[in-house]
Formats: C-alpha cells, sequence, structure tokens
C-alpha cells in the first residue's frame, strides 16, 4: 500500500463517523419527549404514515444482504423506534436516475437514505442536515501510468454513475476527460479492472468496501480529488418536509456511545493482505514516529555535516593563505637570485676589461728600454694578476 493510500485511509477514519452535530455528543435519552416537536411535526406522527425507504447496494453505508442493511440502515432503524416512525424497507429495484424521477413523483420512494443535498434537487426533495462524510478520490488499476490528481485524467476515459453529482461536475467541469457512464458503483469499479476506463472517481469508503467484498484485486486508490468531501443527508419527499425535520432532530439527539457503536459495526473492513482499519491507525502512528525519528536524525546529521564542512573550508582556506604566501617568496627569492646573478655577471666584466687593459700596457712597457725605476714597477705586475 502506497503511503498516499495509508495517509488518505486514516484521514478517512475521522470522517466516516455519521457527521451529526455536536449536540449530539450528550445523551438526551431515547424518549419522544426529550425532543421538542412542533405542533405540525406531533400531527404529522400521528397519522402513522408508512414510509418506503428504498436500499440500494452502496455499502457499508447501505446494501441488501437477507435484509436491509448498512451505517444508514441502523441509523434510520433508530430513529423510527424511538419517535414510533413505520419504515418499510425495499431493495432497490430502479436506477439512480429512476429514483430521483420517482422521489420527485411521490411515487414507491419517499425516503432515499443518502443523498447529496444540491439547489437543483431541494425544488423536490426535503433534505435533513448531512449526517455522513467521505471523500471523494480517484480509483485506478495497480498497473496503470503514475496520477497525481485529476489533471492526469485529461484525455483518459474514467468511470462515473449515472445521476451523482460527480457526474455533473466533470461534465461541466472537466470536458477533457472522456466519461464513461454506467449503473453504480460496482459496475464503474469493475470497468476499471478489465481495462474498459482509465479510472474512477468515487467515494473512499464505499469504494474500498466494494474492492474488498468483490474480489476486485488489481484496482487501487491512486490520488486525491479537488472537490469537497462527498456529505451525505436523507432525501424525504417534498410534501414530507415534517418528516425531514423529525429525522434532523432524531440524528442531533443520537448520543456519540451510539454513533460509535453503529460506525464500528460497519467500519470493520478489512483491505488488501488483512490489513484492518485497526492495523492501518497502528502502523500508520507507528510509521509517523519512527519518519519523524529518521526526519530529526537526518537534521541533526545535516547540522554537523555542515558545521564540519564550514571548519574544512576555513581550514583549506588557511592552507590556500599560507601556500599563496609561501609561492610569493619563492617568486621574491628567485628575482632576487637573478639579480645577484646578473650583478656577478656585470661586477666581473666590468672589472676584467680595465685589467686586461693594465696588463697589456704592462707587457708592451716591458719589451721597451726602460731604466732601473721603470724596470722595478713593471716586474711588480704580477702582484696584480
Amino acid at each position: 500500500m502506497s503511503y498516499f493510500r495509508a495517509v488518505i485511509f486514516i484521514i478517512c477514519l475521522s470522517i466516516l463517523s455519521p457527521a451529526m452535530p455536536a449536540s449530539g455528543d450528550t445523551d438526551t435519552g431515547n424518549s419522544r419527549d426529550n425532543i421538542n416537536f412542533t405542533a405540525q411535526e406531533k400531527l404529522w406522527l400521528s397519522q402513522k404514515h408508512r414510509i418506503r425507504a428504498r436500499v440500494a447496494f452502496w455499502p457499508p453505508y447501505q446494501f441488501w444482504e437477507n435484509g436491509p442493511k448498512g451505517i444508514a440502515v441502523d441509523i434510520l432503524k433508530s430513529i423510527a423506534e424511538k419517535y414510533g416512525l413505520d419504515i418499510e424497507f425495499y431493495k432497490a429495484q430502479y436506477s439512480w436516475a429512476d429514483t430521483l424521477a420517482n422521489i420527485r413523483d411521490h411515487f414507491q420512494v419517499d425516503l432515499i437514505l443518502t443523498i447529496k443535498a444540491t439547489p437543483d434537487r431541494a425544488h423536490f426533495i426535503a433534505f435533513t442536515e448531512n449526517y455522513l462524510s467521505m471523500p471523494w478520490v480517484i480509483f485506478t488499476r495497480k498497473d496503470s501510468i503514475f496520477v497525481s490528481g485529476i489533471n492526469d485524467l485529461i484525455g483518459k476515459t474514467v468511470a462515473i454513475q449515472r445521476g451523482f453529482v460527480m457526474h455533473e461536475l466533470l461534465r461541466k467541469d472537466y470536458p477533457g476527460i472522456k466519461l464513461q457512464v454506467v449503473d453504480d458503483t460496482l459496475e464503474a469499479i469493475r470497468s476499471v479492472g478489465v481495462g474498459e476506463a482509465d479510472a474512477f472517481i468515487g467515494n473512499l469508503a464505499v469504494g474500498t468496501y466494494i474492492i474488498q467484498h468483490n474480489g476486485i484485486t488489481n484496482v487501487k486508490v491512486a490520488a486525491p480529488t479537488p472537490f469537497e468531501n462527498h456529505s451525505q443527508a436523507m432525501g424525504i419527499r417534498n410534501d414530507w418536509p415534517e418528516l425531514a425535520s423529525i429525522i434532523s432532530k432524531g440524528l442531533s439527539a443520537m448520543s456519540q456511545e451510539e454513533k460509535t457503536a453503529i460506525r464500528s459495526k460497519w467500519i470493520s473492513v478489512r483491505y488488501e493482505h488483512g490489513i484492518s482499519w485497526t492495523d492501518i491507525i497502528l502502523w500508520g502512528g507507528l510509521s509517523g514516529t519512527a519518519l519523524l525519528l529518521i526526519i530529526g536524525f537526518i537534521g541533526y546529521s545535516n547540522k554537523q555535516l555542515h558545521e564540519a564542512g564550514k571548519r574544512l573550508t576555513e581550514e583549506i582556506s588557511r592552507r590556500k593563505a599560507a601556500q599563496d604566501q609561501l609561492q610569493e617568496l619563492l617568486g621574491v627569492a628567485q628575482v632576487a637570485n637573478k639579480a645577484k646573478n646578473t650583478f656577478i655577471a656585470t661586477m666581473s666584466h666590468e672589472i676584467r676589461t680595465p685589467l686586461n687593459g693594465v696588463l697589456g700596457m704592462l707587457n708592451l712597457l716591458e719589451m721597451t728600454d726602460l731604466n732601473k725605476e721603470a724596470v722595478r714597477i713593471c716586474s711588480g705586475r704580477t702582484d696584480f694578476r
């Protein structure tokens, strides 16, 4: 598992839990009397409506396996039990686009367990507060080229679910990406695995759960996206706004202990090679600590090396200065030696020349008739040799 994937998984743990308001951190009790319902809400509750809740294949938040299961299902069941809601869960039979049309027409579906609240959808859906939040990420094949972000997907084929918010985001903001529109997340991931698409952009928790539970071994989390987290609310038919506000109040009233218990029941997902979320936290913490120690050691070593290098540089500079001074003195000595040789040669010439002249004159004088005094003087010439 790459460092990026480990980091993003650890970050995800803090946001996979139901994203309910802080008021839910204290237990307000399980009875209806602890919530201040309005007169309209009380009237709606007294009418005992049967609420048809669609359960799609979007694990670990909702899926059908011998009945409705998942985090969103358990949360709604808890609220229904506390406040007397009559929920009829049914397995989704229609596509996401058809489901949106059905809830708009108040046909077959009254409640959608997880949906992204948008201004366009608010025209025909009453939303609860957001209660789930998770990041969008890029999935690719393990043997694909390196992808660091969404810009690396320009000119490539990306699988995306029909009618999902991400479908519209990519179509509008990234026209250079080729879209392969599919019906659900499993089909999108499988299309990446078999090479029909280069990547899939989707929910981290859902994507990793599907990869594990469907034996898709050649698809990985490759990179984050620039989009905000994939926040989710429950969507209610718009002529039942009281139900949306009742569920929102129920979400706020849930204790932290109950939210944690529901989350832990389903986020015990094991990923590649038997690695669990707990393993990831443990090894991520150990790896992080080791990394900090390594960084500290490298920093200390670099400081020591820098100081040693500084001292070595200073020593080299001193030796070079001494060498330059010695070279300069050697040059002066050579000049002085040359001057000495020149002086000696010059003086020898200057002295020998007049002496030779004197000796020559003495030889001439010896050949002439001289008196005794002159002979005596000339005979003493050898004193000059």
